[in-house]
């Protein structure tokens, strides 16, 4: 319905498929709001027929085949005629139509079972259960009845245990305590969210530190580890350590183990050998070639002959 002097949007039309005695009761909703807002001052037929264009087309339908206890229109000795309908007459046929076969015990044992859902607030979960109760004809037992599925129906078993020890309950202390209870949780999450999030953050920084030390040091070899640069003093030659060739050999001037004669430290102290006295050094690495050295001393001369074999 389009009007130049309407501010507010008119319901839209009642649906007559799904659910119809709710959705008659959104329109009716919609439609006192709209009522106030726009039709003070029209008359009741002017009423009945704004009623009658917002409720659609299927809803006039509808309306022809309902039965009222007064007509329409009156019209008196003089041929005038008055308008008798009323919205208020509208309202309540259209409502009768659409709730024929209202179950007060279903609609109870829907509110009864309703409890209350993961990951939905107090207020929500109160929200839901007053939709459900006002077609339930509680009526002086309206908050008392909520009261009693809020503490039944709540998931938190600590706020349940807080709520049974309390000795007069009321509807208003039911839901103070249950939102402050969810506002304390949401509270407490957040700060343990931040202080894990400060922990993660730390020891990222210290393992980006260890990873940034380990790669400094990783070419880094051991003091024990590096490459010999000296002839060892027990062969004479550069070798990598624990693998001198002299390990296990018998010295031929002091006959002691571990060097080979020509470093021997006890040579100055026996500076002369026979004739036949001869050093042998031989080596995995020397490919088959075995290096004989022979001192022969003559008079007082000595002079070194190298053998190859």
């Amino acid at each position: 319905m389009a009007s130049g002097n309407l501010q507010w949007a008119a319901p839209k039309p009642l649906k007559l498929d799904g659910n119809v005695s709710e959705n008659f009761r959104k329109f009716e909703e919609h439609w006192t709001l709209f009522e106030k807002a726009e039709l003070k001052g029209r008359s009741e037929e002017e009423r009945c027929s704004y009623f009658l264009l917002c409720i659609g087309e299927k809803g006039r339908e509808v309306h022809k085949t309902l039965t009222f206890a007064t007509p329409e229109t009156e019209t008196n000795q003089e041929g005038a005629t008055t308008w008798k309908r009323t919205t208020n007459k509208l309202k309540s046929a259209f409502k009768t139509y659409c709730n024929p076969r209202k179950n007060i015990t279903f609609e109870r044992h829907k509110f009864n079972i309703r409890n209350q859902n993961e990951n939905e607030s107090i207020d929500q979960y109160v929200t839901v259960l007053r939709t459900l109760a006002a077609t339930c004809e509680f009526e002086t037992l309206h908050d008392g009845l909520i009261c009693d599925r809020i503490v039944c129906g709540i998931r938190n078993q600590s706020i349940k245990e807080r709520l049974l020890r309390k000795s007069e309950l009321t509807l208003q202390k039911t839901l103070d305590i249950c939102q402050a209870s969810e506002v304390s949780r949401k509270q407490v999450k957040s700060l343990s969210d931040q202080s894990s999030a400060t922990v993660n953050a730390l020891g990222k920084d210290q393992r980006k530190h260890n990873y940034r030390g380990n790669f400094r040091n990783h070419n880094i070899k051991p003091e024990n580890e590096k490459t010999p640069n000296k002839s060892c003093g027990n062969c004479g030659r550069v070798h990598e350590p624990k693998s001198c060739p002299a390990y296990g050999k018998k010295c031929n001037n002091c006959h002691k183990l571990g060097h080979f004669a020509k470093l021997c430290r006890s040579q100055a102290k026996n500076p002369k050998k026979s004739v036949h006295d001869v050093d042998y050094e031989s080596d995995s690495s020397t490919h088959g070639i075995d290096m004989v050295k022979t001192a022969v001393t003559m008079t007082k001369n000595t002079h070194l002959l190298k053998l190859t074999t």
